[in-house]
């Protein structure tokens, strides 16, 4: 492996979080409940975090970075930061609508510092260039087709998002599978959330990949 610094990128890693949990498949098979459709099992957050945090441990090195796009647990608890804290790698989060050091959160000035231990930078978006190729990093997919997920029509926050200008944009916040997409003006985005990419980090290769080709799906494992 090269020694030269590596960047990787993610969102949503809802660590701590149940209803994460559960749609990525984990389950306590031994706490069952009574649900209203029966017995049901509850959503298994101990091992969702470990195989995240083995995954990020074996691929993650002190001097790679890692840009997370935002939403690292439901609610920002002291145990999500303590649990990125513990993780290898320079942080850098892009804020989402979960964690409570996003600007829209009346308090957010509150908790700046705490969080700022933890990543090296936290901020609401951020411009990059990669081979010759300028794009964006925001927590939020543009306006229009794909914006939100969870199949929910209206968007959250839309006076928050980034206005699409034509810049290629890297996004999480929908949980979908879908990682290369265009908005409805055909910018080309890329969703780089765990659950489009098997619980594993988008490697900057990849990026550099989608922003050379934006119109293929060969880079992504995918089929044309």
């Amino acid at each position: 492996m090269s020694k030269q610094p590596q960047y990787f990128y993610t969102s949503d890693t809802h660590v701590g979080h149940r209803f994460a949990a559960g749609d990525r498949g984990f389950w306590d098979e031994d706490n069952v409940i009574d649900g209203p459709d029966g017995p049901e099992c509850l959503a298994d957050t101990q091992s969702h975090d470990a195989q995240l945090a083995d995954m990020w441990d074996s691929t993650v090195r002190p001097q790679d970075t890692v840009f997370v796009l935002g939403d690292i647990s439901i609610n920002g608890s002291d145990y999500a930061l303590q649990w990125h804290d513990e993780r290898p790698g320079n942080k850098v989060l892009i804020t989402g609508n979960h964690d409570p050091v996003w600007g829209f959160h009346r308090d957010s000035f509150k908790v700046y510092q705490k969080w700022n231990q933890v990543f090296m930078a936290t901020m609401p978006f951020l411009r990059r260039k990669l081979g010759g190729h300028y794009f964006l990093m925001s927590h939020f997919p543009y306006l229009g087709t794909g914006q939100e997920g969870h199949g929910l029509k209206i968007p959250r926050a839309p006076e928050f998002r980034l206005p699409d200008m034509g810049i290629p944009l890297l996004h999480g916040h929908t949980h979908g599978k879908e990682r290369y997409h265009v908005s409805d003006l055909g910018t080309p985005q890329l969703h780089v959330g765990l659950d489009a990419w098997d619980m594993q980090l988008v490697e900057q290769d990849t990026v550099q990949g989608w922003l050379e080709h934006p119109t293929s799906t060969f880079y992504l494992g995918e089929s044309e």
